[in-house]
């Protein structure tokens, strides 16, 4: 599952680049384009914080649009999928490796899911 996030992160990726006009070149401008694509198009008011070398998401709803469009119920497997997913997006603005820490997840039994992207920036 975790490549499949791969695929998704092309979408949002192609999102971020018609927000800011450009292929976002930093975190910085990952993050704006993220969270601004957060609000306007899905009307999220969670949104992505930069914390150093660090950027943190908490989510009240499992995300996965399987889950949305009601073919699967949230499970662990699709926490990988949103790991792949993150790992892909930062990836492009960040050198060295990015890796995701899925601190809680509505597909493990939590109430929210939460995660932190660990990177080098550029």
């Amino acid at each position: 599952m975790k490549a499949a996030g791969k695929e998704c992160a092309q979408h949002i990726l192609a999102d971020c680049e018609k927000i800011l006009g450009r292929k976002p070149e930093t975190v910085d401008d990952l993050l704006d384009a993220t969270n601004r694509r957060r609000l306007e198009k899905h009307k999220l008011t969670n949104l992505w914080e930069r914390q150093g070398n660090k950027a943190h998401l908490e989510i009240n709803e499992c995300a996965c649009t399987l889950v949305k469009a009601g073919l699967a119920k949230p499970n662990a497997v699709h926490c990988l999928c949103s790991a792949g997913l993150m790992e892909t997006i930062f990836s492009t603005v960040c050198i060295g490796p990015v890796s995701v820490e899925i601190v809680k997840a509505i597909g493990f039994g939590d109430d929210k899911c939460e995660f932190y992207v660990n990177f080098e920036s550029k």
